[in-house]
């Protein structure tokens, strides 16, 4: 006859399997959720990559400015302009123009086409503004066009790049999940502009770091996002386990995963 002693214990170790079994359970529906957050971010990214491919073939190849300032003759206005605009804008078939300053009706389509496809699912912080995107561009390649009474050009010869200009498409990041700010906002463009350049410290399989300034600050919630801190996030949990990815869309259309200190120079030179 088992004591009293005896089914205490069975009970405390029923009781501990069943909190172990309960664990387990929450742990694979967390995975579970983070795995269907990752594939939706690689769908809009892909998405985003069909939107690139129909500009390109619309605008003579020519790849979209990362940023720039247009002026509206009908309200006498300046605001920026981003890759996002141009790519929701002419998927929309709406002529270029700051989302701000477009009429109300188109206002509201260009806020559907950024809700839907320019927004990560497993980003940490709210996006406020209604044409806030948590993607950036790779700025070797959607070069920032000066404003005109800026004589500094950050890009010595042709303004845009086109299509063709990329020897390696496969090869080389064209947007990716973002850094956010306060109000959950990304910079258009990614800090990686000296990494992408062919000079005598361009090594193509060296691994550019994480931390401070270069484009890899990989953290959210700062009042601005600014040179140094428009780095690639890693908000995804990659295959390997415990280790963090980042969603990225190269130039040929494809979406893979980089996971943390796997970003090299020659995933984001546009020229190499």
């Amino acid at each position: 006859m088992r004591t009293s002693r005896q089914m205490i214990v069975e009970a405390l170790v029923a009781l501990v399997a069943i909190m172990v079994l309960i664990l387990l359970t929450m742990a694979g529906v967390m995975r579970s959720r983070q795995a269907a957050k990752s594939l939706i971010c690689s769908e809009n990214l892909l998405h985003v990559g069909r939107m690139l491919q129909a500009y390109t073939q619309t605008n003579h190849d020519f790849i979209p400015p990362s940023s720039m300032q247009l002026h509206s003759t009908r309200t006498s206005k300046t605001g920026r302009y981003t890759y996002a605009d141009a790519l929701v804008e002419s998927n929309l078939g709406i002529r270029p123009i700051p989302p701000a300053m477009a009429s109300v009706n188109n206002q509201r389509a260009i806020a559907r086409e950024f809700g839907l496809w320019f927004r990560c699912p497993s980003a940490t912080r709210p996006v406020t503004n209604p044409f806030g995107v948590t993607y950036a561009c790779n700025p070797n390649a959607f070069w920032r066009v000066p404003a005109r009474n800026n004589k500094a050009n950050d890009h010595p010869g042709e303004l845009l790049d086109q299509m063709r200009d990329i020897p390696r498409p496969a090869g080389v990041i064209a947007v990716g999940d973002a850094n956010q700010n306060a109000q959950g906002d990304s910079c258009p463009a990614f800090d990686w502009r000296r990494y992408g350049l062919l000079d005598d410290s361009f090594e193509p399989t060296r691994r550019i770091p994480i931390g401070g300034t270069g484009g890899l600050g990989n953290k959210d919630g700062m009042a601005v996002i600014g040179p140094g801190d428009s780095g690639l996030r890693y908000r995804h949990i990659s295959n390997v386990i415990g280790t963090p990815g980042a969603n990225v869309l190269f130039f040929d259309g494809h979406v893979t995963q980089i996971q943390v200190n796997h970003l090299r120079q020659m995933d984001i030179a546009a020229s190499y």
